[in-house]
């Protein structure tokens, strides 16, 4: 699978993205766990990275965050309504992946 660059770019301008555990402390809410039990294998996974959008007061209406990506209005689907943050986690057994978010 190839990322486009319009994607990377995107990535790049509204997301802070941070590896590895300091990640977890990137968050709307409180910290994300240290550690998450896979759903997979039941085994234990350790952050990956972390994705935090920017949030400043002139983007709040802004066309470009992860809300604005699908209209769950017209579906009937979920989707996050606000700012989000995501933490991703490999799993140590099975390489399973596993994320956390939380909203602003």
């Amino acid at each position: 699978m190839s990322i486009s660059k319009k994607f990377l770019n995107e990535l790049d301008n509204n997301f802070n993205i941070t590896f590895g555990d300091k990640g977890t402390k990137n968050t709307w809410q409180a910290p994300f766990p240290p550690t998450v039990k896979c759903s997979k294998c039941g085994g234990e996974c350790r952050p990956a990275a972390n994705f935090t959008e920017r949030k400043k007061a002139n983007e709040i209406k802004a066309k470009n965050h992860l809300a604005k990506v699908h209209n769950f209005n017209r579906d009937g689907g979920l989707w996050p309504h606000d700012f989000v943050a995501i933490q991703t986690y490999f799993c140590k057994k099975c390489l399973n992946i596993e994320s956390e978010y939380n909203q602003a």
